[in-house]
């Protein structure tokens, strides 16, 4: 049964870890998938980007429900143990 998938991001300021950090969304019909990583330039953005999409579809497809997403070494391990 194919799934939609929405993907989407923003950027703002975390006063806890004085730094900038980008939230990553994908949003379904059954909730949302997310992550928040710091911000990066160009090249380690974009590679967080796909890590995150490729994560997203491995939960769904795993039948995984919606939750936060972790990443180690720009690959997303999935929902904290």
């Amino acid at each position: 049964m194919p799934v939609t998938v929405r993907f989407s991001e923003h950027s703002r300021y975390d006063i806890a870890r004085d730094a900038e950090v980008v939230m990553m969304m994908a949003t379904t019909d059954r909730g949302s998938y997310w992550a928040e990583v710091p911000h990066e330039e160009g090249r380690g953005m974009r590679a967080r980007r796909a890590a995150f999409k490729e994560g997203v579809v491995e939960c769904i497809e795993r039948g995984e429900p919606p939750c936060e997403l972790h990443f180690e070494d720009n690959r997303v391990l999935g929902k904290p143990s």
